[in-house]
Formats: C-alpha cells, sequence, structure tokens
C-alpha cells in the first residue's frame, strides 16, 4: 500500500527530536517492513535539507516550510504555508492513505479524497489542540487513557461523535533495545565511580522541571556523602536556534546561582537506541516538571533500563506506571518529597524481572506497531456526523481527568496551579473518582452559578 505521511516536527536522518518522532521513526521501519510504500513529507530545516531514504520502502523528504525549530509551526511566511499546502495537496492524490503524525494540521480539503489517520501526541500546543476539534479524519488515535478522556470530555462536548473515531492504541516499548547496557559513557564524561548520577533527559524547556532539578541536588548535595552530577542533554537545536543557545547560557548562569553548575555534565542529544547507555549509568531520573505530558515515555524507558524514576503527579504520568515498579509519584513543586524520593529509591535495587514483565504486557512494541498499521491500512471512510447528537439535559458531572486532588487543594494540568483546599476540594475528595449529580453539589450548599463556574473552569465535566 501507498501511505503518504505527514510530520510537522522535523524528521532528521540520525536523530529524533523527542519521543512522538521517535515513536514515528519505529512506525515507519515497521511500515516498511510489511511490505509498504511510504513517503513522508516534514520540515526543511538549514540542517535537514536533502531528500533521504530511512530505509528501503520510506522516503523522508523535507520540502515543507514551515517554521524550522519547535513550537508555532506556522509563525512562517504566508507564501510559505501556501508552498507547503500545494505539496501536501499533490502527494495526497498518489498516495492510497494519509497519515498525520501527531495531528497538528487542520485542513481537510488538502486530502478530502483519501482515507485519513492521524495521531495525537500532546493536548497541549495550539496546533494539537485546535487539530483535535477538527473534522478531517477518519481515524482518530492516542496513546493512553489520560488522552481518550481529555478529549472526549473537551472535543467530545462540541462532537459528541468522536468516540465513534478515538482509539487508544497504547504506546509501546522494545525492551531488545531499553535495556541495562555496559556504557563507556562514564569514562567519556569524565564521571567518576563514586559518583551518584541524577538524569534529566529532556528538551530545552522550563515546564520539564529543570528548576526544581536543580533545587533537588542542590539539597541532595547536602544530604548525602557521595558527590552527585546532574546529567543533560545539549538539544541539537542549538545548531540553528539563537534561542536555544541563549537557554543553555541562562541556564549555566542559573546554576552558578544554585550553587550547583560545577555538578552538571552535558552529553550529546543521542538517536533513541543509544538512550539505554545513558540510562544505565545514572542512579535515579527525575521527570518532575508541570508540562502536560500526554504520555511520558522517559519513566518507562529509565525502569527499564534499571534506572527508577521521580516523576510528578502532572497529566498521564498520574496513571502510566502504577505503584511498585520504581517510579515515585510526588506532588508538583513538592521539593521535599522529591528529594526524599530520591533517597529511598536509591536504597531499592530495581526488580528488573517484574518491570520487564509488566511493560512487556501492558506497552508492547509489536501490539503499538500493529495497531496503528491496522488502522492506517484500513482505509475505512467515516461517514458519519461527529456533531450529531440527541439533545440531552446534563445532570451528572465528575472530576474532570486534568485535575487531581492533592494534599495541597485541587491541582490543575492546565492552570499549572492547586487551587485552595476549599468546600469545593473537600466535596470532591469524599466523592473521589466517584460522578455525581447536580442535585447533589446542591444538596452540599452549592449554587447553579456554582457548578457553572467549575465547568468553565475545567475543575468538574458534565458526562458525556
Amino acid at each position: 500500500m501507498k501511505i503518504l505521511v505527514f510530520s510537522m516536527a522535523t524528521i532528521m536522518k540520525d536523530v529524533s527530536m523527542g519521543g512522538s518522532q521517535r515513536h514515528l521513526r519505529e512506525l515507519l521501519f515497521y511500515l516498511a517492513k510489511q511490505g509498504h510504500e511510504v513517503t513522508v513529507l516534514t520540515n526543511k530545516r538549514s540542517d535537514n535539507t536533502e531528500l533521504f531514504e530511512l530505509c528501503t520502502g520510506v522516503r523522508v523528504l523535507p520540502i515543507l516550510r514551515f517554521k524550522e525549530t519547535f513550537p508555532i509551526p506556522y509563525d512562517t511566511y504566508p507564501f510559505h504555508l501556501a508552498h507547503s499546502y500545494e505539496i501536501i495537496c499533490k502527494y495526497a492524490k498518489k498516495h492510497d492513505v494519509f497519515y498525520i503524525h501527531d495531528a497538528q494540521m487542520d485542513y481537510g480539503y488538502l486530502h478530502a479524497g483519501i482515507p485519513t489517520v492521524a495521531s495525537l501526541k500532546n493536548f497541549v500546543y495550539p496546533e494539537a489542540m485546535i487539530s483535535a476539534f477538527h473534522t478531517n479524519r477518519d481515524r482518530f488515535i492516542v496513546s493512553c487513557h489520560y488522552m481518550y478522556e481529555s478529549i472526549k470530555y473537551t472535543v467530545g462536548r462540541v462532537l459528541p461523535g468522536i468516540d465513534e473515531i478515538l482509539t487508544v492504541v497504547k504506546n509501546g516499548i522494545d525492551l531488545s533495545v531499553y535495556k541495562p547496557v555496559e556504557s563507556d559513557w562514564r569514562e567519556r564524561l569524565a564521571i567518576a565511580k563514586d559518583h551518584i548520577v541524577v538524569l534529566f533527559p529532556h528538551r530545552p524547556d522550563i515546564s520539564k522541571g529543570i528548576m526544581n532539578t536543580f533545587e533537588v541536588v542542590k539539597r541532595l548535595k547536602s544530604r548525602v556523602k557521595k558527590p552527585i552530577k546532574l546529567l543533560m542533554p545539549k538539544h541539537f537545536d542549538v545548531n540553528v536556534s539563537k534561542e536555544t543557545e541563549t537557554f543553555y547560557h541562562k541556564l549555566q548562569e542559573t546554576a552558578e546561582k544554585y550553587g550547583i553548575h560545577e555538578s552538571i555534565t552535558y552529553y550529546p542529544w543521542l538517536p533513541g537506541h543509544e538512550m539505554p547507555e545513558i540510562y544505565s549509568i545514572a542512579d535515579v531520573t527525575l521527570c518532575i516538571g508541570n508540562f502536560i505530558e500526554a504520555f511520558g515515555y522517559v519513566q518507562i524507558e529509565s525502569i527499564a533500563c534499571g534506572t527508577p524514576a521521580v516523576v510528578s503527579n502532572v497529566g498521564a504520568q498520574r496513571t502510566i506506571v502504577p505503584e511498585g515498579y520504581h517510579v515515585a509519584k510526588v506532588d508538583y513543586d513538592d521539593i521535599d518529597a522529591a528529594v526524599q524520593a530520591v533517597l529511598s529509591l536509591l536504597e531499592e535495587p530495581v526488580n528488573l524481572e517484574k518491570v520487564h514483565s509488566f511493560l512487556d504486557k501492558t506497552y508492547n512494541y509489536e501490539a503499538n506497531l500493529s495497531g496503528y498499521e491496522q488502522l492506517i491500512t484500513s482505509r475505512a471512510r467515516y461517514k458519519g456526523d461527529l456533531s450529531k447528537s440527541e439533545e440531552q439535559q446534563t445532570s451528572q458531572y465528575k472530576l474532570a481527568p486534568w485535575c487531581y486532588i492533592s494534599e495541597k487543594g485541587i491541582y490543575h494540568d492546565y492552570y499549572y496551579k492547586y487551587f485552595e483546599k476549599n468546600k469545593l476540594h473537600n466535596f470532591l475528595a469524599s466523592r473521589m473518582d466517584k460522578p455525581f449529580s447536580a442535585e447533589e453539589l446542591i444538596e452540599a450548599s452549592f449554587t447553579q452559578q456554582d457548578i457553572e463556574h467549575a465547568v468553565e473552569e475545567g475543575i468538574i465535566v458534565p458526562m458525556i
């Protein structure tokens, strides 16, 4: 089958920009292995201008002209947009099916005549959120229950039929790659054997939790006798982006204020298949930011390689790995809890057999790739109307999937903060995840205006 793939984020020949692009690379190799002929349309960058063959059967054409670097890809010239849309329209006519990776393209008229499947890898950036509300695909794939719920209780309020095309295909992890491996990176980075290595393997984005990580490292230095090394990647965007270069310069200045600048060691941004070498030399991995992770590969990659992880109770990180698998969950910005979690995890060796069994069962690599292939190649067309529904009076509500009841209050992923512990917090804490009626809220002294305000602020959602 001739498959056309669109990726707004640039597909590079040797490395991936992040988890979403790495997943796409894995999928492309899989589709080629199954005998499909794949053409990938992606963005041109000054360091990625040549057409290349990713593998036999997969041609990558970096010929679109969106913004070079992340985020805000549509921040470009109108004639570059026109050029890109012409290309997409032209290639759509020559293929059997169109796969839009990580959505972010909202113009259905460009591919109206071809079966279209889209996946959504985040529900944060404007392009991704807007694209979720469009009806320009026949199948819509998300990576986990958190994403499914988030789309159902937002998009589903205006497109009630979204359930008819929305499918969860759980992300997968290749356990033949992500496992403890021998590595000489300690020697290459001059990290002594007695150093405790704290890994922060994220792209340059403050919301990924680098300031919280600095604070954790600062406190760890006064709590443990061994030297601490904070291991971080230097993103390859420094080659084309002054903004990224400035980010790292300011980061170093901040580290000096924290008194931990001598503890930081950088490694180059690596291809995904080389990351187990980095995970394997680390003692603990930190994912303690407030970025709304739609999945969060890092935690499962880390434990697969024998390194425990600390994650904040934000987004999908709340549910991807349950208790008992060497992933400690802490409330966002609770530095004391994060420090204590690190100290506790350092005392407990990772049970690899248990971890790999869980990952193989829950995030099976083959099941993920075959699930995508089946949906993409089915060429099923959606004939219904996503916006059509019978008028129903809503009387049942539940805690919004992007909210979490904490001892600090109601944590709201999208507001990046805790709402104070008021009577709404107490009511929701007593209900836990159970739905409740408007009558129950009114009996608990809430007015109709209170209810409407809680819905408007995204703290509770009407049941659909």
